[in-house]
C-alpha cells in the first residue's frame, strides 16, 4: 500500500488549477480518486475536525485518514510528488530551494481567485482565500515587469524584423517606445481607478489589471518568435499578436467586470485610455 492511500487531499473546487492539479494527481496514479475530496462536497465530520479551518483557505489541506497529523500547502504537494519523485525529499531540504517554493506557492495561492477571474458562490465552508497585501502587492509588481519585458522585447522586434526597418521613426529607441505607449494608457487607467475606487474594491480591480496586463502581452511572444523570418511573415505576425492580445484582453476584461459585478463602463474606459494612449506615443515618435 502507498503511504498516500491514507491521506485525502481537500481542494477549493471553485479554483480551477486546484481541480487540475488535484486530478492529475488521481490520473498519474498517486491519489485514489475517493481521496480527493472537493470543499463544496465537505460532510465528513472526521475530515471537518482535523482542518484548521482558517489555515485551509490559504494551504491545501492533506488529511491523515487514520488520525493523524494534517499537512498543509507545499508540504501537502511535496508529499504527493514525492511518491512518484523521490528526489524531490531530497531537493527541498536545501533551505533556499524550498524557502523560493515556498514564497512562490504562497503568491499563488493568495492569488489565485484573482489570477482565474471567475463568479464564485458562498459554500458552506469558505475556502476562498484570505486577502493578503503583501502578496497582491508583489503579484502586481511581478506582472507590471513581465509586461514591460515582454512589450519592450516586441518594441525592438518589430522595429527591426529580419535588419528591416518596418517602423524606420522607431528604429533608435523602438522597445521603449512600445512600452511607452502601453504604460501610458494602462497608468491613465489606474489612476483614474484609483481616485473612484476605494479599499480592498481599489486592490482587487489592481489585481485583476494585473491579470490582464500578463494576458495581453503573451500573444505578442509570437512576434517575437518570428522577428528573424521574412519581413512579410515577421510583419503579420506582429499585427495578427496585437490583434489577439487585443481581443484577449477585452474579453477578460468584461468577463471579470461582469463576475464581479462591476460596470462594463470600466472595459471602454480602459479600451479608450490604452488606445489613446498608443495613438499618441506612436505619432509622437514618427515626428
Amino acid at each position: 500500500m502507498k503511504t498516500t492511500d491514507k491521506k485525502a487531499i481537500i481542494y477549493d473546487n471553485s479554483c480551477p488549477m486546484c481541480a487540475m492539479y488535484t486530478e492529475g494527481f488521481t490520473r498519474w496514479g498517486i491519489l485514489k480518486k475517493e481521496n480527493r475530496v472537493a470543499f463544496a462536497e465537505l460532510d465528513t465530520q472526521q475530515f471537518i475536525a482535523q482542518l484548521d479551518p482558517e489555515r485551509s483557505r490559504d494551504e491545501i489541506p492533506l488529511v491523515d485518514l487514520e488520525g493523524g497529523k494534517t499537512i498543509y500547502g507545499l508540504d501537502a504537494l511535496l508529499f504527493m510528488l514525492s511518491e512518484k519523485i523521490p528526489a524531490l525529499t531530497y531537493i527541498f531540504r536545501v533551505q533556499p530551494v524550498y524557502w523560493f517554493f515556498k514564497k512562490l506557492y504562497k503568491l499563488i495561492s493568495f492569488n489565485r481567485r484573482v489570477i482565474v477571474g471567475g463568479r464564485y458562490k458562498k459554500e458552506k465552508i469558505d475556502c476562498a482565500p484570505h486577502f493578503n497585501l503583501k502578496y497582491r502587492v508583489v503579484f502586481m509588481l511581478f506582472a507590471a515587469a513581465f509586461a514591460t519585458w515582454i512589450t519592450y522585447l516586441f518594441g525592438e522586434a518589430v522595429a527591426t524584423a529580419n535588419g528591416t526597418n518596418l517602423l524606420p521613426a522607431w528604429t533608435a529607441h523602438a522597445g521603449w517606445f512600445a512600452v511607452a505607449a502601453c504604460s501610458a494608457g494602462w497608468l491613465l487607467h489606474g489612476l483614474v481607478a484609483a481616485a473612484i475606487l476605494k479599499g480592498e474594491t481599489r486592490i482587487e480591480y489592481f489585481g485583476q489589471m494585473a491579470v490582464l496586463q500578463i494576458i495581453g502581452v503573451a500573444p505578442l511572444i509570437i512576434a517575437i518568435a518570428f522577428q528573424n523570418t521574412a519581413v512579410y511573415v515577421a510583419a503579420g505576425a506582429a499585427v495578427f499578436s496585437v490583434l489577439v492580445s487585443m481581443a484577449l484582453m477585452t474579453w477578460q476584461h468584461l468577463r471579470r467586470m461582469k463576475n464581479n459585478g462591476w460596470s462594463a463602463g470600466w472595459t471602454l474606459t480602459w479600451a479608450g485610455t490604452l488606445l489613446a494612449s498608443i495613438a499618441a506615443v506612436a505619432l509622437t515618435g514618427r515626428n
